[in-house]
């Protein structure tokens, strides 16, 4: 293998795209937010010409908390509806048929993902008949002050609904990965049935590879054979893609195309935000 890479860290500064003069008035619209470690990503639809009109991109950090951040104009905006999506922490999924709300932390702590200071959530994955387990910290509360209205779930719920929706009549086997800056959630698919669902941790390109390569082997999966899709944060002249396509032969990004949405959003990659814009279609 080539010499270790870091990979670089997006949202170092404040991003948006839209043709709209703000405030937003008499408008039908659905705000769609996503949490990151150390970004906010944020689009609004407008319901009735059911596209997307506004996109923003704002760094978390020291200097630029969430509180500040949800003063913004765009996220300030008087949305009919309002969904988050929250990428940090590990889940577990458990079948609805050994689910219990009462044991919520029973099941975080036998796996070691609860955390005293955080919230236990859970999400219910309708073409998975489970649910998916999570915690969230204090941005929970101050996103819940801020939009009491809006449903709030983990990405790799939204990642997962979406796949198997889009994959319910697939025959062949199928791995999809869904990058963040320096993990992984991996979902492979076989005859439109989940067959394995999880996160892993990475600090450079090496430790990317080992663990995309674990999954084929212990999945007896052909990297000959066996497509790779990418989501998130990487591109095709990137280290952990190049790296990735001299093992796995049918390498490709979730180039879709984008959602309807007006001349300024046309600029973004499909599959960098689709957990982003397909938020809408499964909340």
């Amino acid at each position: 293998m080539p010499a270790t890479a870091t990979i670089k860290v997006p949202g170092t500064e404040v991003e948006k795209l839209t043709g709209e003069k703000f405030p937003l008035t008499n408008r039908n619209l659905h705000l769609s937010i996503e949490l990151r470690e150390n970004q906010l990503l944020a689009v609004l639809l407008d319901k009735r010409s059911n596209q997307y009109i506004a996109w923003a991109s704002y760094p978390l950090n020291k200097d630029n908390s969430l509180d500040k951040i949800l003063e913004d104009e765009m996220l300030s905006t008087a949305a009919s509806s309002v969904s988050v999506a929250f990428t940090s922490n590990n889940y577990i999924l458990v079948p609805a048929l050994y689910f219990k709300k009462e044991a919520l932390k029973d099941y975080l702590t036998t796996q070691q993902l609860y955390k005293t200071d955080e919230t236990p959530c859970y999400d219910y994955i309708k073409n998975l008949d489970s649910y998916n387990l999570y915690t969230t910290g204090k941005s929970l509360d101050t996103l819940r002050k801020k939009y009491p209205g809006a449903s709030f779930r983990h990405s790799s719920s939204l990642f997962l609904e979406q796949l198997l929706t889009e994959n319910k009549n697939t025959e062949d086997d199928k791995v999809f990965a869904c990058v963040f800056s320096n993990y992984v959630d991996v979902a492979v698919i076989q005859s439109g049935k989940l067959l394995l669902s999880n996160r892993y941790q990475f600090q450079n390109t090496n430790d990317f590879i080992y663990n995309l390569l674990w999954v084929y082997e212990q999945l007896k999966l052909n990297a000959e054979k066996v497509p790779c899709i990418f989501y998130g944060e990487i591109e095709k002249d990137s280290e952990p893609y190049k790296l990735s396509s001299r093992y796995i032969k049918k390498l490709s990004t979730g180039d879709k195309g984008m959602p309807p949405c007006t001349a300024p959003l046309n600029t973004l990659q499909p599959h960098t935000y689709h957990s982003l814009f397909t938020q809408y279609l499964c909340v």
